[in-house]
């Protein structure tokens, strides 16, 4: 159960004015099928159906559940539906509607907005996350990276920052080497208490080349993902022989 939710409104704003303008014209094309099309009591019970989904569909995003991927795949296969019975024209136009709705999903598969959890990995032993710590008003805490893609990362802790605060994530490769980066909070989550928050962290700006460091802690992550499965699969070898 999401608690809590803030997020940088100005990027996200952009997203949902993309998502109403996209189902504004789906509905507006199954308005004039029913216009061109004889009027029949199924087709305005589906114009109906579409609608109330559309707007579930709009409200998932808002909130930023992740019903939203669900629904994103209904749309499109609505889409497909209709794109097999439409003429020429109309199939551009819905084509058109599916290139809308990749391009939003580009837009929030993200850590920022959509994190990725291994949430059905029980055993901290054989998760991907990165233990780290961050430093923010000269005081350091501790929390954990479990998702780095596109110049960002999902940063956990019990910790309460506010967004737009500054943080130097600090990820220990070895016990001699560590990998250092400045990132900026543009999201934070909270899905239940006692559980912390859960952050998107951008790493983006415009004053220092982060592109470099994000590279080594993005790679880093990986190979943890790697030898966290590779460690489980020999334990369950192991445990089966």
């Amino acid at each position: 159960m999401l608690l809590t939710l803030k997020k940088n409104l100005q990027d996200f704003d952009r997203i949902l004015q993309l998502n109403a303008l996209s189902a504004s014209l789906l509905m507006i094309f199954l308005f004039f099928e029913v216009l061109i099309k004889q009027f029949s009591f199924g087709f305005l019970l589906g114009f109906l159906i579409v609608s109330f989904l559309l707007r579930t569909y709009y409200f998932s995003l808002k909130r930023l559940q992740y019903t939203y991927w669900t629904l994103s795949a209904v749309v499109c296969l609505v889409c497909l539906y209709l794109l097999d019975t439409s003429s020429l024209i109309t199939s551009y136009f819905l084509l058109t509607l599916i290139c809308l709705k990749i391009f939003e999903a580009y837009l929030v598969s993200s850590p920022i907005y959509y994190p990725f959890f291994n949430w059905w990995e029980y055993d901290f032993r054989y998760r991907s996350d990165l233990v780290a710590d961050f430093h923010f008003n000269n005081n350091s805490y501790e929390g954990r990276i479990t998702d780095i893609r596109r110049n960002a990362a999902c940063l956990t802790a019990f910790e309460k920052l506010p967004i737009g605060a500054k943080v130097v994530i600090r990820i220990a490769e070895n016990e001699n080497n560590a990998l250092t980066i400045e990132g900026k909070v543009v999201s934070t989550r909270e899905t239940s208490l006692g559980r912390g928050f859960t952050y998107g962290i951008s790493f983006a700006n415009e004053e220092v080349d982060n592109s470099e460091y994000f590279g080594k802690m993005r790679d880093f992550w990986q190979q943890n993902k790697i030898d966290s499965k590779r460690e489980k699969l020999e334990s369950d070898n192991q445990q089966i022989q």
